[in-house]
């Protein structure tokens, strides 16, 4: 899971990305931990829009992770998680409010 964040310096450069992934079980308390990945995403060539004879054509981006780690979610978080199909959204908002980071 991705979300873009308000670049934060990470050096040598920003960090604009903000990865995670679910990594097993839960932890001691019962919330479940998450590897995390801060990167600096720069556009390397724009979209272009399909025409009546070309396919559209997506954008293309250069990912530079700077650093990474482990975090759990909150006990809090934990309780309030309803389960619902906004599951990415709200780890993806947990993970980001717990590293510090706000959500572009």
């Amino acid at each position: 899971m991705q979300t873009p964040i308000l670049p934060v310096p990470v050096f040598p450069s920003s960090a604009n990305l903000l990865t995670i992934r679910g990594v097993g079980p839960v932890n001691d308390s019962g919330c479940p931990n998450y590897f995390w990945q801060l990167s600096d995403r720069q556009l390397v060539s724009a979209a272009v829009p399909a025409t009546e004879d070309t396919k559209e054509i997506p954008a293309v981006y250069s990912d530079t992770p700077l650093t990474s780690g482990n975090i759990a979610m909150t006990s809090a978080q934990w309780d309030s998680w309803g389960k619902t199909p906004t599951d990415e959204e709200y780890q993806l908002s947990c993970i980001a409010a717990n590293l510090g980071l706000t959500r572009a």
